[in-house]
């Protein structure tokens, strides 16, 4: 009787454990098909903004107004922007299914981070702070990257440097080279990283 009970506890357990395995294998695929199917709808509206913004930027009234003609170059950028934020949701999509690939290319970092650049001055201005930029070290750099992915890591440490500043940011942004390697450098004035939590930022989603 004890081995019949044992049995059939072990089979039970088994049967619990394999079926809650095939319903978190199926969550997951309908999570991924939900993020694949929100990513695609996003791109119509984009594009239509893209369209909109290229010609509103076009305007011979808005390019004789510096100060429109900035906002224009903003709207497009941080259009083109939230375009490769779908596409990289896209790409996390795939990298979940294990078949996602680096496109490592030669890319000049400048051109790469001039762009984020600009888009964080206007906001620092707003709020009355600064943003200070020494990258004459780094003029025409070319390093071998995913642009994609590069951009987000860049975009990311200046937003998360805006992001956590006190009310009036002071950021400090800078390149060097050091031991043949290129070091670039975010400092900002804000509430920083407890040293408990530091050694978990690459945790995912920590």
């Amino acid at each position: 009787v004890l081995s019949i009970f044992t049995l059939l506890l072990v089979f039970t357990v088994f049967y619990i454990t394999l079926r809650n395995m095939l319903l978190q294998k199926r969550l997951s695929e309908m999570k991924t098909d939900f993020i694949n199917n929100m990513t695609h709808e996003f791109k119509t509206p984009l594009s239509t903004i893209k369209i909109a913004a290229g010609v509103f930027a076009n305007d011979e009234r808005v390019k004789s107004d510096s100060r429109l003609e900035r906002y224009a170059n903003i709207i497009l950028e941080q259009n083109e922007r939230l375009n490769r934020q779908v596409e990289k949701v896209l790409q996390l999509a795939r990298l979940e299914k294990g078949n996602i690939e680096l496109k490592k290319d030669k890319v000049v970092l400048l051109e790469v981070l001039q762009p984020l650049l600009e888009s964080t001055r206007m906001q620092v201005e707003q709020r009355g702070g600064e943003l200070k930029v020494d990258l004459e070290t780094l003029d025409g750099v070319v390093v071998v990257a995913d642009r994609l992915h590069l951009s987000n890591i860049l975009y990311s440490l200046l937003d998360n440097a805006l992001k956590y500043s006190n009310e009036q940011p002071l950021i400090a942004v800078s390149g060097e080279w050091k031991d043949k390697r290129i070091l670039l450098k975010v400092a900002d004035n804000g509430i920083g990283i407890s040293p408990t939590h530091q050694a978990r930022i690459f945790d995912k989603f920590y």
